[in-house]
Formats: structure tokens, sequence, C-alpha cells
């Protein structure tokens, strides 16, 4: 099993626009997260890169070019949804 940081794990929840704690965010709705290198955000980022969680591309045409995409990897995806914790009653309701 893969471990990640607690930061790491909420910045891969960012990427595919899931929530823990949101009912209406627990499917996955995108994947991609745009940040400039050397960032902090970057630097966890890498560290997933690194775990095969997460990808890295080009920024699309319309950004500054020397940010970056991180996108997750389906392993990613994977881990991202499993570690969403269950909601509670009152969040359900």
């Amino acid at each position: 099993m893969t471990h990640i940081s607690a930061p790491q794990l909420q910045l891969l929840w960012h990427t595919l626009g899931l929530s823990p704690s949101d009912p209406h965010k627990r499917t996955v709705s995108r994947n991609h997260f745009l940040t400039g290198p050397g960032d902090e955000d970057a630097r966890q980022l890498d560290v997933l890169v690194s775990a095969g969680l997460m990808i890295v591309g080009k920024a699309p045409a319309f950004c500054p070019q020397d940010e970056v995409v991180y996108r997750a990897t389906r392993e990613g995806e994977r881990l991202a949804i499993e570690k969403l914790p269950p909601l509670s009653s009152t969040e359900v309701a």
C-alpha cells in the first residue's frame, strides 16, 4: 500500500475535485492541478509523481508556460477515492 502525507492526500483530492466532507463531491469531477515550478504544492506533487500517483504535463497555451499541470494516474485516483472517509450522519442528511 502507498503511504502519503495528509497534505499530499489533500492535493490529490483537490486535483480530482473530491472533498472528504462534501457529499456532493465524492466522485471524480476533474483531473488537473496547475502550479508554478518551485511552489510548495509542486514539491508535494512531485513526491506523488515519484510514487506513481500523479503525472506531469505541459501547461495549456493560455497559461504561463513556466507553470506545470499535474494529473492523477489511475492508481492515484483509486487511492484518493479509497482514502475518502465515510460521511457522518449530519453530512449525509
